[in-house]
């Protein structure tokens, strides 16, 4: 996957955009594939663009999508580009697909190709389902192996880009945690970021030198114990300045914290 070199405001709108946008209806059948007698439907994609085109709208986003094909190998290609109006985008990895069906490429099979291209890549990159089961079935070949061929080529584009879209949430989340936190204690986001970098790097044995390379996970958890450990302090100062209990100093929670009192 291509990205801009920032990612931190196109991450956050992904994530609002997951959490508001409807499944798209699956109401277009696949009679090629069936489960316990009942055929299998999936969500075309008119009815995927649909769905998909307010929600991003609402949150900044706009997708597009690029194809060629290809006379020597018989496939088509298709990558995908989400963009935010900041101007931060991502764009998918090739996704290649055989564009001949039983011995024929024409434009009706590229074109088959194409769209049942568009629809699984731009699914994937939004994190979004859209179907029960593959419905490539009008482009598997008479040889019974290329088909298992095609969906081991597919599914770890599709686990890749869902590995991606998933890190970008845990981008936006951090950054969002950062900030909260750093409101809390009234501390300076870079001094703060650049503590959680260090407790990670150590817990980790590693050497990173940017915030945005850390393990977004145990940053996320280490400013989680961190905003544990000033809720106690403050708990403990009001307590303090209750009479409730003896205590030699009443040092400001994120200074006992971070200065070792």
């Amino acid at each position: 996957m291509k990205t801009s070199e920032n990612i931190e405001k196109i991450a956050a709108a992904l994530a609002l955009f997951q959490k508001t946008v409807e499944s798209p209806k699956k109401s277009s059948d696949n009679p090629a594939f069936k489960r316990e007698g009942k055929t299998l439907k999936y969500a075309d994609l008119d009815a995927i663009i649909k769905v998909i085109t307010p929600a991003l709208s609402a949150n900044g986003l706009s997708q597009m999508q690029f194809t060629s094909s290809d006379i020597e190998t018989k496939t088509v290609k298709v990558n995908t580009m989400i963009l935010h109006s900041s101007g931060q985008y991502m764009m998918s990895d090739d996704l290649i697909l055989p564009a001949e069906n039983f011995n024929k490429f024409n434009a009706q099979t590229i074109g088959s190709s194409i769209t049942y291209g568009r629809r699984y890549s731009l699914s994937a990159m939004l994190g979004i389902a859209s179907e029960d089961d593959d419905d490539a079935n009008t482009q598997s070949l008479p040889d019974k192996n290329k088909p298992n061929s095609n969906k081991q080529q597919d599914k770890p584009t599709q686990e890749r880009s869902n590995y991606e879209i998933r890190n970008a949430q845990l981008i936006a989340e951090l950054e969002e945690k950062v900030q909260s936190v750093a409101n809390k204690l009234g501390m300076d986001v870079p001094k703060l970021k650049d503590y959680v970098m260090k407790s990670v790097n150590k817990t980790k044995n590693a050497t990173h030198t940017k915030f945005e390379q850390v393990d977004k996970s145990m940053a996320i958890g280490t400013l989680k114990t961190l905003e544990m450990k000033y809720d106690q302090k403050q708990a403990q100062r009001e307590q303090v300045e209750q009479g409730s209990i003896l205590e030699s100093h009443t040092t400001n929670p994120a200074a006992q914290i971070f200065g070792g009192n």
